[in-house]
């Protein structure tokens, strides 16, 4: 997930990673209520057992083809346009072609201090399902300590499922988050502020698919199209 350079080698996928015990899928294990629908967003709910907060999820159908939608995931250098609240995103390190971990640091209103979250992130394409996942998980490393004024959170788990539809170049998207920002903030006032979340972050994300200065990464192109990931050196 790293801007296209020179020295391009090609690895196929012929074996799959796991983030942890259960493997990486493209159906949601949540048992999600519907809340509310904005501007042809539907945002859901769910209660999760062992979690203090809500889980929440979003789903929108995008006008443009699955190679564009999921390049905004590879262009580190423009989520801030479109995820909610982002200030800083950077990858730490990369453990392999499709797994990395990542720190990510997010604005929240004044008086609360700001958060931020280190997880693992793995992304696979199931080509049966015509389905892109991108799975996050909480986690911690050494090149990213706790930082004075900022309250290190839990990405409990998140989920973008990015999937082709029966009308070309017509993309569906979900996206999931239950995410405990931990500090002394109340867990209902915690779910009143992640509740937008979804509808914030798909709004933005609609937005920028519509600039004509963002690029559909060939990279991604090629391994949505013929499951082939092409990597730089040095990656």
């Amino acid at each position: 997930m790293i801007r296209l350079m020179a020295s391009i080698c090609i690895i196929s996928f012929c074996f799959s990673f796991t983030i942890s015990a259960e493997a990486i899928s493209v159906s949601t294990k949540h048992k999600w209520s519907l809340a509310k629908e904005v501007d042809g967003i539907k945002i859901f709910e769910a209660d999760v057992k062992g979690a203090d907060v809500v889980a929440f999820r979003g789903e929108t159908i995008l006008n443009f083809p699955i190679e564009r939608v999921v390049s905004s995931l590879a262009d580190m250098e423009r989520k801030e346009e479109w995820m909610h609240d982002l200030k800083e995103v950077r990858t730490l390190e990369i453990l392999n072609p499709r797994v990395r971990i990542e720190y990510y640091h997010s604005g929240t209103p004044w008086p609360l201090s700001d958060r931020d979250f280190i997880y693992k992130a793995e992304f696979k394409y199931f080509p049966k399902a015509e389905t892109f996942v991108l799975n996050l998980q909480n986690t911690e490393h050494k090149a990213m300590p706790l930082r004075k004024g900022v309250v290190r959170g839990k990405i409990i788990e998140s989920n973008y499922f990015i999937s082709k539809t029966d009308k070309p170049g017509v993309t569906k998207m979900a996206v999931e988050i239950l995410v405990d920002p931990m500090g002394s903030v109340p867990k209902w006032l915690v779910n009143i502020f992640q509740k937008d979340w979804p509808r914030n972050t798909l709004t933005s994300l609609k937005r920028l698919m519509k600039d004509p200065t963002f690029k559909t990464n060939k990279r991604v192109a090629k391994y949505i199209n013929e499951n082939i990931l092409l990597l730089e050196k040095g990656e």
